[in-house]
């Protein structure tokens, strides 16, 4: 339970950072003034798009993209993730690609550590999450939409480093299909960002 409550709580931040948040603000309504007649409409400032990555994978016949992609490298271990949010009605479905380095050294070619690294999906009826009231309520939902998710583990993958400049990396990544049920990884791509880690006067 504990488990399914994390994972809903994580799928509502992930609603609100890469969906309500990019929405356009509405403009200011208009102030007018009896003596000085209306007053011209504040000019909003361009917005100008935050550069958050990118990556691309072909998972069987079908091109996958995400607009954002990032990098953290803690003990010497790199973590990549790229993902994506889509708004349909009212679903909303997340999917995310992590790869994982155990021992990374810079650029160069690696085999992907099996433990952590998967393509992961999971939809999501926001109707029926704000129908459900109860935190047991909650829990089923969260259970049921885990049980339609879509997951290819990355048993066999490989990636290759390209470029490391300190701020971003860039490189590729595939795995062929495992079996008759899991497609292959073909054509992977990535452009992540690298997330710095906090020192403690930053906390």
């Amino acid at each position: 339970m504990f488990f399914a409550r994390t994972v809903t709580t994580l799928f509502l931040l992930s609603l609100v950072a890469c969906g309500y948040s990019e929405t356009t603000a509405l403009a200011a309504p208009v102030s007018s003034d009896d003596n000085k007649g209306p007053a011209e409409p504040k000019k909003r400032k361009a917005r100008v798009k935050k550069d958050r990555g990118d990556a691309s994978v072909t998972i069987g016949d079908t091109l996958w993209e995400a607009k954002r992609a990032s990098a953290k490298l803690k003990n010497g271990v790199l973590t990549i993730t790229a993902s994506r949010m889509d708004f349909v009605g009212k679903r909303a479905t997340r999917q995310q690609v992590t790869l994982v380095i155990a021992d990374y050294k810079g650029p160069g070619k690696y085999k992907v550590r099996s433990i952590g690294s998967v393509f992961l999906g999971v939809g999501l009826d926001t109707d029926k999450l704000e129908a459900a009231n109860t935190d047991k309520k909650v829990e089923e939902t969260a259970i049921k939409a885990i049980k339609k998710s879509s997951i290819i583990p990355l048993m066999n993958a490989t990636a290759e480093i390209a470029s490391d400049d300190g701020k971003q990396l860039i490189g590729t990544f595939s795995q062929p299909a495992l079996g008759k049920r899991l497609p292959a990884l073909e054509k992977g791509t990535f452009r992540a960002l690298i997330k710095q880690a906090k020192s403690r006067q930053d906390k």
